[in-house]
């Protein structure tokens, strides 16, 4: 017999979300504001404190460099995020 009180409850929340935009003259957008590729880091970081299952998606715009964009990916990893997602707009 399985009692109800002894399932696990899953967690309704989502995990957190991280959005970062790229464009063909090297800029980098989150949150609605341009940022260094330093501040993705320290975000990516804080935000995998609080949530260690989050997100990470990259949105490059087709001319982006390439060398740029692996810079970013970089910085993603070093702030502790293994796994991103990209979309390239090709």
């Amino acid at each position: 017999m399985i009692l109800f009180d002894s399932l696990p409850i899953p967690n309704p929340d989502p995990p957190a979300s991280i959005g970062i935009y790229l464009d063909q003259n090297e800029r980098i957008v989150m949150e609605g504001k341009q940022v260094s590729k330093q501040y993705v880091r320290s975000k990516v970081a804080q935000t995998r404190i609080s949530d260690s299952a989050m997100t990470v998606t990259v949105y490059a715009q087709a001319k982006t460099n390439a060398g740029f964009l692996v810079q970013v990916l970089d910085e993603v990893r070093l702030g502790g995020v293994e796994n991103v997602c990209m979309a390239l707009d090709i």
